[in-house]
């Protein structure tokens, strides 16, 4: 079996600033509260992912985690990534995992915690018979994306931009590579898209948790204006 890895790209709540959209509309201690029950569902999802033979890699803006984040997410081993905009880390990374010989390559973010795990397996799964799978977005930006090969360049990609996927599906097009499309999911950005996540949870059928806590947080929160 090719060997594979779920490249996570995340914020050090500790050292980055996190949530700045939502942080206008709860206040900044708020969303990085918020951002740090994301982090905590997100630890328990690749937990599970990893178990399954997918394995977890972060990719953090400094060298080496804080031990905020080393509490949260353990001996996950981590990366850094690199410098540049969206695209140049993307493909910084996806050179050096290969380089290491990791064969398929899965990237999400930090900003869906609600991103079904079974999305990410589809997305995963699609590698074995397409070059790439991206899973959109509802803002126009996509919420994963997987390559069984080295990336084509995506520096001049519209980064958070409306048009971000379809700037990248147009790169990977002109490269002749296949490719499989996942189901539209969100990220939580704003005061609009908490609440959308507070409704999902509720109507999920089991929580575990890190997902039961950041519901009760969600519950407790009001926007200052």
């Amino acid at each position: 079996m090719s060997r594979s890895e779920l490249i996570v790209f995340v914020k050090d709540p500790a050292r980055d600033r996190v949530k700045t959209r939502l942080g206008s509309r709860i206040g900044t201690p708020q969303s990085v509260q918020f951002y740090r029950h994301c982090l905590a569902v997100l630890s328990d999802h690749l937990s599970q992912l990893q178990s399954e033979g997918l394995e977890p890699r972060l990719a953090l803006t400094s060298a080496e985690p804080s031990d905020e984040l080393k509490s949260i997410f353990g001996d996950v081993p981590h990366v850094s990534q690199g410098t540049g905009n969206i695209g140049q880390r993307l493909n910084h990374i996806d050179a050096e995992r290969r380089k290491d010989g990791v064969e398929r390559l899965l990237f999400i973010g930090s900003d869906a915690p609600s991103l079904p795990l079974d999305l990410i397996r589809e997305v995963w799964n699609s590698l074995e018979n397409h070059d790439c799978a991206i899973a959109p977005a509802e803002d126009g930006g996509f919420t994963t994306l997987g390559a069984r090969k080295a990336l084509p360049d995506l520096e001049q990609v519209r980064w958070s931009h409306e048009k971000t996927y379809e700037d990248v599906k147009s790169v990977c097009d002109a490269h002749g590579w296949s490719q499989f499309e996942g189901r539209t999911w969100y990220d939580v950005d704003r005061w609009n898209d908490v609440q959308k996540l507070m409704v999902d949870l509720k109507n999920r059928q089991k929580l575990g948790p890190a997902e039961n806590a950041l519901l009760s947080y969600c519950s407790s929160l009001a926007p200052l204006d």
